[in-house]
């Protein structure tokens, strides 16, 4: 018999549209989410739907009090945040990683993690 090819059952790291949630407080945007609805943008806002257990992001091109700074990405590295501010606002927490693969809202302009998923 052969050599038979393995295939992953995933996409591999980096691709589709995926934000990761860690326990430290990063939030991470896989390459693709990053590139298909935030690579425009130089700041997000972050927004919690406490009833539906729903994050929202908004990617927004200018600063302002409630936004923070999306860092400086090189051509094939991953964006991340640091959210550990957020989670202690709206006493969120994640045992390990939350791997969540969102919706983006036309109406909001903002992508919607689903956190209950």
């Amino acid at each position: 018999m052969g050599f038979e090819p393995y295939k992953p059952k995933r996409g591999g790291r980096g691709k589709g549209l995926a934000i990761s949630f860690s326990p430290s407080g990063r939030i991470g945007f896989s390459r693709g989410l990053y590139d298909a609805h935030l690579s425009k943008a130089n700041h997000v806002e972050l927004f919690y739907d406490r009833a539906r257990n729903k994050v929202g992001i908004k990617p927004v091109k200018r600063n302002s009090t409630s936004s923070i700074k999306l860092p400086a990405v090189g051509e094939k590295k991953p964006c991340a945040i640091m959210g550990k501010g957020f989670y202690k606002a709206f006493g969120l927490s994640f045992d390990k990683l939350k791997r969540v693969s969102p919706v983006y809202d036309e109406e909001k302009k903002m992508l919607i993690a689903d956190l209950n998923n």
